[in-house]
């Protein structure tokens, strides 16, 4: 059976939640230094499956099923992720992969604002895209970038 246009974008959102969750877990593991940007990853990884556990009635709602990320394809991008950071600065390549995998979830969210959700998913949809853009901005900050 084929998902609504609702359902897809809702999917979408929680997917983008759930990879960017694992991929903050990656980075915190894989700096594992005691920073305060440790625990900022792990803290933001935390809050994106929040996010996406407080989306998922949402989904269900609608009569679908949350969808998950492809952990294959997951560990594919870690693996590049940490390739790519050979000989670089490590703590510079993950702050601009996690504020790409930002700019991505708020924008997901904001094509998902685009549907005709009820008002209680709209506003979780809202709060989702606000901490993406807030984050990622964040994020840009810490890295130098603009």
């Amino acid at each position: 059976m084929l998902m609504t246009d609702k359902q897809v974008a809702l999917s979408d959102v929680i997917v983008a939640l759930r990879e960017a969750a694992d991929q903050y877990a990656h980075a915190a593991e894989a700096l594992d230094d005691g920073s305060s940007l440790t625990e900022r990853f792990a803290e933001r990884g935390r809050r994106c499956n929040e996010a996406a556990t407080a989306l998922e009635p949402h989904i269900r709602r609608l009569g679908e099923l949350p969808r998950q990320p492809d952990p294959e394809r997951e560990a594919l991008q870690n693996f590049l992720t940490r390739i790519a950071g050979i000989g670089t600065d490590e703590r510079s390549l993950f702050l601009e992969a996690l504020r790409e995998r930002e700019a991505a979830i708020e924008q997901t969210a904001a094509d998902a604002l685009r549907q005709p959700f009820a008002e209680d998913t709209l506003g979780e949809l809202e709060r989702v895209r606000t901490q993406a853009r807030d984050e990622a901005a964040a994020l840009a900050q810490l890295g130098g970038a603009q």
